[in-house]
């Protein structure tokens, strides 16, 4: 809180680069208090379900999250699931609530049934009052002159001393007054290079709002929550709301022009090296992992110039220059490679002698689509929690072959699911079967699907557990995203020593039980416990009984 009495709150948000960062803005409607915004990644939807990153209601309210490790979650099984879902839970709060203390008692009541397990909430409202939410409990600050929080659970008492970031905030706000110069100045400092995508400042007493994208702390969008609302139901991508930011400038003169006058523009960008470089690394993560377009050829070439430390920029540009049938630069590249990663040169090799069409003998999974002759690359591309195709999965390039695009690879045992990328669209194979598949979050996606080592189609398997202790949180890990392997699907409690689960499973399903966020192993009853149980058409028992947990 600064002298004038105002509350002030920010944060940075890291994660992989986009331009697909959005703020999205719901006026106050029937059956809801407040009016608010949200902030979301990889489109607008993502800003009123589970997803959201962040936000800010009219009251004065706002939250942010920090990732942390995974924890159980304290008293699990005395929380209820919230009436209308996990989707529903973040906006309900911001439609609905304008303290700290309100989120907190909320939180002791109800609980995410998928997810908030590794991070915490941080939250602060216009009274002054500051609150950590995470698995393991909550607090809340009264009497405080500020709040900071980072990448450990603060509830749990975890090292701060792991984060670097931590002692530079609370140094700065031990020194001065909060202000939007003093802010922006932590923010500046506490920013992680190309992956802090953006930072966001707001005055929870006045409603202003202030954003700053890629590493640019000169030019920001500053804009009031009022007048955000005034403009009705709408959603902003954040970076079309900063014309004059560097990186904005060059990807819209890409859009418009072209990537020969976007790669001159930032060529003359008037910024210091370092930006010049997150820049640069900015634009082609997003190019090479998010659009997978590969039109990109002088940003590549510049990034290997100035010694980039990425595997897959290189053997990307070595694509790039076997498409445009220079394959003497290519192989050039190929040995500037081999001799910058020398403990990689098998892969190196590999890729190169595949984009070629020299595919390796053992392989056993050949990948096809016909027509686009004029395509300049086509890329597999698998679906998130898939099995992976390749050590890099962006480098999945196709060969052009007669009248179809071909790649073959030697893949283990696993569940396939992917799309085909035609010079940055998503395409499906009209010569292949296609299957619609749920990811963790319950999205739906249309896809093909290649199972080596499993059954091609999928079966429900009902799971029931007895378990000793009533609070015991209990979750299934196993060989397929339905299972997932990391704690992350959950079974519902049906009364105080009883869990079960639904599933959809390819066979052979294998899994095990665990607690404690994955830290415990279950010691069942009457099985073998030195290997996972399988599940398969010859396997009909699904009751369990969990002795201890080790």
């Amino acid at each position: 809180m600064d002298p004038k009495g105002h509350v002030w709150f920010g944060n940075n948000e890291d994660a992989s680069f986009s331009f697909y960062n959005y703020i999205n803005v719901f006026p106050k409607k029937k059956g809801v208090k407040f009016g608010y915004y949200t902030l979301s990644k990889d489109k607008p939807e993502n800003g009123e379900n589970a997803q959201i990153a962040g936000g800010m209601n009219e009251a004065g309210l706002a939250f942010d999250f920090n990732a942390t490790a995974l924890y159980p979650v304290k008293g699990m099984y005395l929380k209820k699931e919230f009436p209308q879902g996990d989707k529903a839970m973040l906006s309900y709060i911001l439609g609905n609530f304008s303290t700290v203390e309100e989120v907190v008692s909320f939180f002791q009541t109800y609980w995410f049934q998928f997810g908030f397990r590794s991070a915490q909430m941080h939250l602060a409202d216009r009274h002054g009052h500051f609150a950590l939410i995470s698995p393991t409990g909550s607090r809340i600050l009264k009497n405080s002159l500020f709040q900071v929080s980072t990448n450990f659970d603060i509830c749990s008492k975890a090292d701060s001393t792991a984060c670097w970031r931590y002692p530079i905030a609370q140094n700065s706000l031990k020194n001065q007054s909060p202000s939007l110069e003093v802010f922006t100045d932590i923010c500046k400092k506490t920013a992680q290079g190309r992956h802090t995508i953006y930072s966001s400042i707001s005055d929870l007493t006045t409603g202003a709002i202030c954003f700053y994208f890629s590493g640019d702390y000169v030019n920001s969008y500053q804009t009031t929550l009022h007048s955000l609302l005034k403009n009705g139901r709408k959603s902003y991508a954040l970076y079309e709301l900063i014309p004059q930011n560097p990186i904005c400038q060059v990807y819209k003169t890409y859009q418009s022009n072209g990537v020969e006058a976007a790669y001159e523009q930032y060529n003359k960008l008037p910024v210091a090296t370092e930006h010049k470089r997150i820049v640069l690394e900015n634009l082609l993560e997003f190019f090479t992992t998010e659009k997978n377009e590969y039109t990109i050829y002088p940003f590549v070439t510049e990034l290997t110039r100035i010694g980039n430390a990425d595997l897959d920029y290189w053997l990307i540009k070595s694509a790039i220059e076997v498409q445009k049938g220079d394959v003497g630069q290519a192989k050039s590249t190929i040995e500037a490679t081999l001799k910058k990663f020398p403990d990689r040169q098998e892969l190196i090799q590999s890729f190169f002698n595949r984009i070629n069409g020299q595919f390796e003998e053992k392989a056993n999974a050949t990948f096809s689509l016909e027509g686009y002759p004029n395509a300049r690359f086509v890329i597999i591309k698998s679906i998130p929690a898939s099995s992976n195709f390749y050590p890099l999965n962006n480098l999945t390039f196709m060969h052009k072959e007669g009248g179809q695009w071909v790649s073959k690879f030697k893949l283990a045992n696993g569940i396939y699911n992917y799309v085909f990328i035609v010079d940055g669209q998503e395409v499906l194979s009209k010569q292949l079967p296609t299957t619609q598949i749920k990811n963790l979050l319950q999205e739906t996606k249309t896809c093909h699907q290649l199972c080596l080592g499993f059954s091609q189609e999928t079966y429900p398997l009902h799971i029931e557990l007895k378990v000793p202790n009533q609070e015991d949180e209990v979750y299934i890990v196993g060989n397929q995203e339905s299972l997932f392997a990391a704690p992350l699907i959950y079974m519902k409690q049906t009364s105080p020593f009883e869990r079960n689960i639904t599933v959809s499973v390819h066979y052979p399903a294998a899994f095990k039980f665990v607690s404690g966020a994955g830290k415990q192993e279950a010691l069942l009853k009457e099985i073998d416990n030195k290997q996972p149980i399988i599940i398969n058409s010859l396997s009909p028992r699904n009751t369990y009984e969990v002795m201890e947990w080790k």
